[in-house]
């Protein structure tokens, strides 16, 4: 049957350090009573230059510079070196160890280190154990406040594991710290309740195992490593999110100059979520202006198209005007020419009847004057001559008119033609 893997929650840890006057008060109510004054004064001194209350106060005071680090802008190495360093310094482990889960989450690095030889150091970068090795070790059996030792006892359980020893084996005393012993401090995530990786720590100064008391302490630095992997963590996504969102707006404003020069063939590309509603937004009104445009292209080819008619039109009717115009010039010649016909035979009319009354005059004096009929005769012989050739003239200009008169017939019936296109 397969082991369950242990949960990862956030489990948050309270730890309440008493006062050297509370640590006084408690003692002078736990211990036999102490008579006179001057021994309770003497008491009082004693807790106040107590080692523990001293490291107590040391203690909070990294604490909160830790606290300081943590707001200020230094890098995740850095600050987790500060944390090491603060660990072995204030809760009595010597070596202390921050091993993180990679981003694939499966395996193990070791990140920062403090009382642990370059040799150790260049072993334990190099090692990165599977993240199921670690899962192995968290059993209820092993857990010592939020924390788990395992006892070199167990040696078989973390045999896989790599680890590396700066102590001998000699150096040890029976119920007190092996060499081979391990101790983890899980670091939980605030954020995300996730495990992010523990704290190795190792080498005791007093040289004992650690109790509830003395991992609460060493629990307190983890909750600070582990904010301050948060934070970087957190601060790393938010710079990966606005470079992406930089190189999303940039990606986005050069496809806008493109349609801003006139090119909406172009469509506006997202290479980020929340810039995903405006490239949609923008595609759909390109779409819209795209359409308007054809549709406005369609109107304006029509309206061309429109134009050339009318001009071609417009061409024809100058065209038929300038014919109409040279017609009417030919029908004013001809009306003029059939005018001075005309005049011309009225004068041979008044002519005509001039000789007419004549021929009139000499027939009657024909008539009473018979001895003079050959003279009259030859008169009368020119006259008839004469009129013969007046005759011939009118036979002539009666032609020339019913010529004009065909004329006028074909300019007439060439006006109707051009008066009929005119009204189509």
């Amino acid at each position: 049957m397969s082991e369950q893997r242990p949960q990862n929650w956030y489990l948050p840890l309270r730890v309440r350090f008493r006062s050297p006057a509370e640590q006084t008060q408690r003692e002078h109510e736990t211990a036999p009573a102490i008579g006179g004054s001057q021994a309770l004064r003497s008491h009082v001194v004693g807790a106040a230059i107590d080692p523990d209350a001293q490291r107590r106060t040391r203690q909070i005071k990294e604490l909160i510079r830790l606290g300081n680090i943590l707001r200020a802008e230094l890098g995740l190495n850095e600050v987790l070196q500060q944390i090491v360093a603060s660990i072995s310094a204030c809760t009595g482990f010597r070596i202390s160890v921050i091993n993180l889960i990679e981003e694939s989450g499966e395996t193990l690095s070791s990140v920062a280190f403090s009382g642990v030889s370059e040799e150790n150091e260049r072993v334990l970068r190099e090692a990165h154990d599977p993240v199921e090795k670690i899962f192995k070790l968290m059993r209820p059996e092993f857990r010592i406040s939020q924390s788990y030792f395992i006892s070199h006892e167990y040696g078989d359980v973390f045999s896989d594991y790599v680890s590396v020893v700066q102590k001998r084996v000699d150096d040890y005393e029976a119920g007190g710290w092996h060499p081979d012993d391990m101790l983890m401090v899980p670091l939980f995530s605030p954020r995300k309740r996730k495990l992010l990786g523990f704290l190795s720590l190792d080498d005791p100064e007093d040289g004992k195992i650690p109790t509830v008391e003395s991992m609460e302490v060493a629990e307190l630095f983890a909750n600070q490593a582990a904010i301050a992997i948060d934070n970087a963590r957190i601060f790393q996504e938010r710079e990966a999110e606005h470079r992406a969102l930089e190189e999303g707006i940039a990606l986005l404003r050069d496809d806008l100059e493109q349609i801003q020069r006139g090119d909406l063939r172009v469509r506006v590309r997202s290479t980020h979520e929340k810039l995903q509603p405006i490239s949609e937004a923008i595609n759909v009104m390109v779409e819209e202006m795209s359409g308007v445009l054809g549709n406005v292209q369609k109107v304006t080819h029509a309206v061309d198209e429109l134009t050339r008619d009318v001009q071609r039109s417009s061409d024809l009717l100058v065209r038929d005007a300038d014919q109409e115009k040279r017609q009417v010039q030919h029908i004013s010649r001809a009306v003029d020419e059939i005018a001075d016909t005309m005049t011309q035979l009225s004068r041979s009319a008044a002519e005509l009847s001039r000789v007419a009354v004549e021929a009139m005059d000499v027939t009657l004096d024909g008539q009473s004057a018979v001895d003079r009929a050959v003279d009259g005769m030859a008169q009368v012989r020119e006259a008839t001559m004469l009129s013969a050739r007046i005759m011939k003239r009118l036979g002539e200009n009666g032609q020339e008119i019913n010529e004009t008169v065909l004329a006028i017939t074909d300019l007439t019936t060439r006006m109707n033609l051009v008066a009929l296109n005119a009204a189509i």
